[in-house]
């Protein structure tokens, strides 16, 4: 309640529990909260809710965002204790609609939604190991995960201090986990542990324990072994999943088909009357084709048959190379601590799936993006209360999960709605 008035508190209010029922702009909360809804009685509030009020109360809260996160995260901890030794970090992006011309946060960047046409904002989280947020923090759009890391490690160290009882165990994937990032979480400044996704492969390694098979949510078997790497002074844990192989071999199959049929269409219509023959433009096609469908596109040879004179090509013929390539459904782990066991390396690398979950959530059931704002100063507010009801969503689903309640925040509404007196 820092900083805000006692109107200002309820507006607040009225304004997550929105966000958390029915999810949508200042506009449309504003016709829901007057037309459909009883939440304003629920916080004794009688006056009429304008979307201005809401903008205002977004960005009156997010002005002592610290305070709030700082304040939620110690209740949220004193009720599930023992969660400080796990800190998971990634980065998303969310697009925006409309050009963002009044905005200097939104840039263009690699949308992860695949909207490469918008402008993005980026968020960095870090969550422990039940799902519940403990920092985060906005970037632009084309920030690169690497770039956060170091940050992000500062900010959550210090909220850390004060209840750590040993050191933590960071888990990240392989976007962060650069050479440097690792060198930094063993730094005097942290010397922490850590579990992420090897960012290559070795070229070489040594066998050094024996074969341990674990089984994932579905009942398919994976493979661990524990490797050594030369020049390496953390260890690695070969993986080898049979439904990651299958996965990527479909994968590769259905790429290889598109490449096969892309080259199919070019080479039937090199005997056609309009058809496209020109020998530059028949390169250009095909090297575009090879770029798109890069992954499949370097293992095909292709031979041209060329009128040199006409300056036409007559006839394409293609064959797969069969080249090494890295075996399917397999990838390294890599982490800092030698007296631990495959399966404690696996559960810990592992809780990547609730970073995963978070966003998903934030993205979906909370419905924060695509974000329809066009100034700064609401931009960030509207993301950030999505992050406040994020934490009260994933702490009514892990009440429910103790009952082997295990819906989505989606589902769990529907069930209520259907709740009636």
């Amino acid at each position: 309640t820092e900083g805000l008035s006692e109107i200002e508190i309820k507006i607040a209010q009225i304004l997550l529990t929105t966000k958390l029922l029915h999810p949508s702009s200042e506009l449309e909360t504003e016709r829901w909260l007057n037309e459909n809804s009883a939440a304003c009685e629920l916080y004794s509030h009688n006056e009429s809710i304008s979307r201005y009020k809401l903008y205002k109360a977004a960005t009156v809260m997010y002005s002592v965002k610290e305070s709030i996160e700082n304040k939620l995260y110690d209740k949220i901890n004193n009720i599930f204790s023992g969660r400080n030794k796990i800190v998971i970090f990634d980065l998303t992006n969310m697009y925006f609609e409309g050009q963002m011309q009044g905005s200097q946060n939104a840039t263009f960047g690699r949308s992860k939604q695949k909207q490469n046409g918008s402008k993005l904002i980026g968020l960095a989280l870090s969550i422990d190991s039940l799902g519940f947020i403990r920092y985060s923090k906005f970037y632009p759009g084309n920030v690169s995960e690497p770039q956060t890391f170091e940050a992000m490690l500062k900010d959550v160290s210090q909220k850390l201090q004060k209840n750590l009882s040993e050191k933590p165990v960071v888990v990240m994937d392989a976007g962060i986990a650069t050479e440097e990032n690792l060198s930094l979480i063993r730094s005097d400044d942290f010397n922490y542990d850590y579990v992420c996704v090897s960012r290559s492969k070795p070229s070489e390694y040594e066998i050094i324990s024996e074969k341990q098979t674990v089984t994932d949510n579905r009942d398919n078997n994976i493979y661990l072994t524990k490797v050594s790497v030369p020049n390496k002074t953390d260890y690695f844990l070969h993986i080898n999943s049979e439904q990651k192989q299958k996965k990527e071999q479909s994968i590769d199959e259905k790429l290889s088909k598109r490449f096969e049929s892309e080259l199919n269409f070019i080479k039937e219509n090199l005997s056609k009357k309009r058809g496209l023959k020109n020998t530059e433009k028949v390169h250009e096609k095909i090297g575009r084709i090879k770029q798109k469908l890069s992954k499949v596109g370097h293992l095909y040879e292709i031979k041209y048959t060329e009128d040199k004179e006409k300056r036409i090509v007559t006839d394409i013929k293609w064959t797969r190379v069969k080249t090494k390539e890295r075996p399917k459904g397999e990838y390294f782990l890599r982490y800092s601590k030698e007296a631990v066991s495959e399966q404690e390396v696996w559960d810990i690398y592992n809780l990547t799936r609730d970073i995963e979950s978070v966003f998903r959530t934030l993205k979906t059931d909370l419905d924060i993006r695509p974000i329809y704002h066009q100034k700064d100063a609401y931009i960030e507010p509207h993301i950030w209360l999505g992050i406040i009801a994020y934490q009260i969503v994933n702490y009514t689903k892990k009440r429910l999960e103790e009952n082997n309640i295990n819906d989505s925040w989606t589902k769990i509404k529907e069930k209520m709605c259907s709740m009636q007196s």
